[in-house]
């Protein structure tokens, strides 16, 4: 994280965060994490930690030790997290649902229309421009379609910031 910390999560050991070479912390289900298998981890821009486990999505603080805050039952086996400089986290499950929080909570959900498509992924750019291609600011979506045996992958814009 910007403070140097590497969080480590395991696929039968909950989380672990290590400061300065050595595990300081460990969380798991014994002390509240939905599971012991985490699958992804991002910060957002208030400090707070999101942590993708196969059951749900654990919403953590780091405030004299790894605090729960808040668990979303409706994120289950969240693969992909990540945050804007806005507040705004962005999760993508494996079922290929993508979900938009904001100050902890969900404020919007993307499921495909059609069953060819699926969300894989998710990325923020902070500037137009930044993935290579010309998209505005914002939260981008990056899904793959399966047409006739061949995979095709493609940005889409889902908000502006």
């Amino acid at each position: 994280d910007d403070e140097g910390r590497v969080w480590i999560g395991t696929n039968d050991n909950g989380l672990s965060l290590c400061i300065n070479e050595k595990v300081r912390n460990g969380v798991d289900r014994k002390v509240g994490l939905p599971s012991n298998s985490v699958r992804s981890i991002t910060a957002d821009a208030y400090g707070y930690y999101y942590i993708g486990t196969s059951d749900a999505l654990q919403i953590m603080e780091l405030n004299g030790g790894l605090k729960m805050c808040e668990t979303i039952s409706d994120i289950v086996y969240a693969h992909d997290l990540s945050a804007d400089k806005s507040g705004h986290v962005a999760a993508v499950t494996y079922a290929g649902e993508l979900f938009l929080l904001q100050n902890r909570k969900i404020i919007r959900k993307e499921i495909s229309s059609d069953h060819s498509s699926i969300y894989k992924c998710s990325i923020f750019a902070e500037k137009s421009g930044q993935t290579g291609k010309d998209f505005p600011r914002g939260i981008l979506q990056f899904f793959k379609r399966r047409i006739k045996h061949h995979n095709i992958t493609t940005f889409r814009s889902f908000i502006k910031s």
